[in-house]
């Protein structure tokens, strides 16, 4: 450390910041968000390697929105809500034509196109490349389009899970060739993994089905059938979510006013999910009145939660989501009072935020646990070296 200091203060008129100790480097980490980390890092490679190979970094921050200027651009477009400004970062990877996000979970990134899918964390630049084929059919043809993951300890990505268009469910390991395909007759809209298993409700809302991934296979649980304990039908047009909020599994139900393409969020229902204690019991959903101290962010098909306390400036108890603006066909930030039922919307003018996706903030690192062999590490070591 002293020796550090010295190399440091060898050259007081012209210091050399790569020189700094480590320590004093990991101190002030902590005093920044996740995106100044990100420019810090740039800096030169003593500065990057403190971000990049420290885990638990103590820096929460405010999801980003993040989209797409066009799918053969070199960056991305974000937009901090808590500094109301757009920020251009690289795409760590070659675009080629098609190349779109098409979801985002938890600080991950899914990025596909005709030639490969792979999910990205981008603050870290860790790619993980996912199957492009199904083990029963030859191509994935029914594209996933809602995905969540299970993480190891580090946060690293374990199992990835997906609904297909027509309503199918997948999943494979990060280490697989091949998409695992449960065959089945109902049609899922979204799933969530929670107490290490696997929880897809159908696209009507009235059906849980739960799943444990064992020796390779999904072994079903059992099903969950509710009626949603509501008074009054507020929409017959909704999209559902699955979403763990605060240790408890949350079904969250978004009411449109025409439908999820051509309409305006009109309202939101949340319902807690209650499993039997024993097999007399029935399953309930629990309309809940309030979040607490919670935050919902609901872009597209994916919602998060995420404690108040990491999102400094936002309230708790409210749902931020991006919606539909009716009258000029643009996007817009609408901000719904759980408690109070009351909505607010404030209109995304800028054209380069076209139907963007929340994006935590989260670093990714390389880990030795039990679900991450050599392989894998390795592909995300030479990913980082080579960027």
């Amino acid at each position: 450390m002293e020796r550090s200091m010295e190399n440091f203060k060898s050259n007081s008129r012209y210091p050399d910041w790569s020189m700094l100790p480590k320590k004093i480097l990991e101190h002030l980490w902590k005093l920044l968000t996740i995106p100044d980390q990100a420019i810090a890092s740039s800096v030169c490679k003593k500065w990057h390697s403190s971000t990049s190979n420290k885990a638990n970094i103590w820096a929460p921050d405010i999801p980003w929105l993040i989209t797409d200027i066009e799918d053969t651009s070199p960056h991305y477009s974000l937009f901090s809500i808590s500094l109301q400004k757009i920020y251009k970062m690289e795409k760590p990877f070659l675009p080629l034509d098609n190349t779109f996000i098409v979801g985002s979970c938890k600080g991950w990134l899914v990025i596909r196109s005709e030639v490969e899918i792979f999910i990205l964390n981008l603050f870290s630049k860790v790619r993980i490349d996912l199957p492009l084929r199904a083990s029963q059919q030859h191509l994935l043809n029914s594209t996933p389009t809602v995905f969540t993951m299970s993480m190891c300890a580090d946060l690293n990505p374990i199992i990835v899970a997906g609904v297909t268009f027509d309503g199918g469910l997948v999943w494979c390991n990060i280490s697989d060739k091949e998409w695992k395909v449960y065959i089945g007759d109902e049609e899922y809209g979204n799933l969530a993994f929670y107490n290490d298993k696997l929880y897809a409700i159908n696209h009507d809302g009235d059906k849980i089905d739960v799943f444990r991934i064992e020796d390779d296979e999904l072994i079903p649980k059992g099903s969950m059938y509710a009626t949603f304990p509501t008074t009054s039908p507020i929409s017959d047009n909704f999209d559902i979510y699955l979403v763990e909020s605060k240790g408890s599994l949350l079904v969250v139900k978004r009411h449109f006013e025409i439908s999820s393409i051509l309409g305006q969020t009109i309202n939101f229902e949340i319902f807690k999910v209650q499993e039997r204690i024993d097999d007399v019991s029935p399953h309930q959903l629990v309309k809940m009145e309030s979040l607490e101290d919670q935050v919902l962010f609901v872009s597209g098909l994916y919602c998060e939660s995420l404690p108040a306390k990491h999102c400094s400036m936002l309230q708790e108890d409210h749902i931020y989501f991006i919606g539909h603006h009716a009258k000029d066909d643009k996007c817009e930030l609408g901000i719904f009072s759980v408690n109070e039922g009351s909505m607010h919307r404030v209109p995304l003018t800028d054209s380069t935020l076209n139907y963007p996706y929340w994006l935590c903030p989260r670093y990714a690192f390389a880990c030795n646990c039990k679900y991450h062999d050599s392989t894998v590490l390795k592909r995300i070591s030479d990913y980082e070296t080579n960027v």
